[in-house]
Formats: C-alpha cells, sequence, structure tokens
C-alpha cells in the first residue's frame, strides 16, 4: 500500500508539474506518460534502454536530465562509464573507449568530454579535455572540489589518449602547464541553486555545457542558460525525446538513453548502487549518439 501511494503521488506531481505554464507544448508528454507502464520502452541505442520509469525522472526537479541534434565533430563525448573504466587502469580504459573514436580518430581530436560523478554529495561534473591548449578543465554548478580519485582518473585517461593517438596526444606531464593537479581550472558553467527549481539538476546543467561546447568547439564557451530555467528545459527535453522517438531518430536520442537508462554492464551497475542510474543512462546513450552519430560500447 506504501508503494501504491507513493506511485499516485509521483504521477499526480508530474500531472502538476506538466500542467504549469511552459514555453514548450507538453500535451504529448501527459499524454504519454498516462498511457505508458513503468517499463515500456521509450528510446533504445545499442546496449542502452530508456524506458518509462526513467523518462519520467525528468519531471519535476528530480535528480536526472537535454541536447540537440549534433553532428560528428573533433568534440569526443565518453560516456560516464569512463570514470569507473579509468579506474581499471590505461589499458582496460583504452580498450573500452576504442569505439568512441570511430568517427574521428584521437589524433585529430581537439577537445575530450567525460562526466564525473560524486558519491556524497550525489552530484555531476564534467571533465573537459583540450587537447589544443594541453588543458584539462573541470566543471560542475555547485562549483564543489572535484572527487578525491579525479587525479588518477585523468592520468589514467590521459595515458589511454597517448597510446590510442599514436602519441599525438601527449602524456600527463605536459599538461596544464606541466603542473597536472586535483584543482582544475574551471569551466565557468552557470551557478546551479540549492534549492527550488535547478538544485536537482546538475545532470541537465552537464549536458547543456556539452552542448555549448560542441556547438562553439571551445572548452570554455559562452553559457547563456540558467539553473533557475530547469522547468523548462526539462520539458524541452521531454518533448524532444518524444518527437525523437515518433521519428525514430534514436542515434539523436543517444545522450539522453545514457544519464536516464538501463545499462547492460551489470558488474558496473553492482559498482553505482549509489548513483541514479537513470541520470547515468541518459547522459551516455543521449551524448554518444547526439556528438558522435556512432554505435554503442560493446560489452
Amino acid at each position: 500500500m506504501c508503494k501504491l501511494s507513493s506511485e499516485a503521488a509521483r504521477i499526480n506531481d508530474e500531472r502538476r508539474w506538466l500542467s504549469q505554464t511552459s514555453v514548450t507544448d507538453v500535451t504529448k508528454v501527459r499524454e504519454f506518460l498516462l498511457k505508458a507502464r513503468p517499463h515500456d520502452e521509450v528510446m533504445r541505442h545499442g546496449q542502452f534502454l530508456m524506458d518509462v520509469s526513467d523518462f519520467s525522472t525528468l519531471a519535476c526537479e528530480r535528480y536526472g536530465t537535454l541536447l540537440e541534434e549534433s553532428k560528428p565533430t573533433s568534440v569526443i563525448y565518453l560516456p560516464s562509464f569512463s570514470q569507473l573504466w579509468a579506474k581499471q587502469g590505461v589499458e582496460y580504459f583504452k580498450h573500452k573507449v576504442i569505439p568512441f573514436f570511430d568517427n574521428c580518430p584521437a589524433e585529430n581530436a581537439t577537445c575530450i568530454l567525460t562526466p564525473v560523478h560524486f558519491e556524497s554529495p550525489q552530484h555531476w561534473g564534467l571533465l573537459c579535455f583540450d587537447v589544443t591548449t594541453k588543458t584539462v578543465y573541470f566543471g560542475d554548478g555547485l562549483k564543489i572540489r572535484p572527487p578525491s580519485d579525479t587525479l588518477s582518473v585523468v592520468q589514467n585517461m590521459l595515458g589511454g589518449f597517448k597510446a590510442l593517438s599514436r602519441d599525438a596526444i601527449e602524456q600527463e606531464d605536459h599538461w596544464n602547464n606541466s603542473s597536472l593537479r586535483l584543482l582544475l581550472p574551471r569551466i565557468n558553467m552557470p551557478i546551479q541553486t540549492e534549492s527550488g527549481i535547478g538544485a536537482g539538476s546538475c545532470g541537465v546543467g552537464v549536458i547543456l555545457a556539452i552542448r555549448d561546447i560542441v556547438a562553439s568547439r571551445d572548452c570554455l564557451p559562452s553559457f547563456n542558460w540558467t539553473f533557475d530555467n530547469m522547468a523548462n528545459l526539462r520539458k524541452e527535453l521531454m518533448a524532444l525525446i518524444l518527437q525523437w522517438r515518433s521519428e525514430e531518430v534514436c542515434a539523436l536520442g543517444f545522450i539522453i538513453v545514457a544519464l536516464l537508462t538501463h545499462c547492460a554492464e551489470q558488474n558496473l551497475k553492482s559498482k553505482c548502487k549509489k548513483m541514479s542510474m537513470e541520470m547515468w543512462n541518459i547522459m551516455n546513450c543521449y551524448l554518444q549518439g547526439t556528438l558522435q552519430g556512432s554505435r554503442g560500447p560493446d560489452s
């Protein structure tokens, strides 16, 4: 009974939220959520699946995530799994990320992006490797210190990039003015609110930051959005997902189907019980396909 009551409250929250005034027409979103079952498939790409339960986390101010169509570029997006892959060492990381360089070889990349997850507090940030200036940036809406193991993750990633690029991407001691430290220079993301609208939208902020970096081809773009507009941005994203679904444009929904879906890599799931799997999966699927137009990683 407690579970039924909780679900009823959740549905009522979604109905009220979607009924609020919005710049985006969310009629189809509202109708879809009312008719669909929790485990119905919304979008799939490779091993990534977004179901209705995942999709609904974008409603209200839940810990959940946007992008739009983007063609293959020299800006490479690596999935949120990359953080765990890098913790397994350079060779393991290199092997796992090879498919994401199909459309742009590592030696031709100008910028490489990957989300970073915090366990405490539950939070998302972004690593940006500017290959041209040999600078690693970090950004997040709360402006907090990166996780303590971020430096070793960055070092292993750089080792993998060096191997994949046949040494075109230099080793770690050539990065950040030969002084690679945990306090990385910042991507100047908008400041996230700590309560109310935007407080649970760190993942949406990461997606928007990636969108702007891809559009500008610059790790330090101008950001023209704010966290206090997240209600509209979330609704825009939900409407886009259903548009992509109806048009069967699965590749365009890729980042979303990976910071929001159920991942086939159960061993990674078991290591990340505290992580929001919905956000994890949305970010991966949406960014992988949208930014690269590539296939998902093989298990």
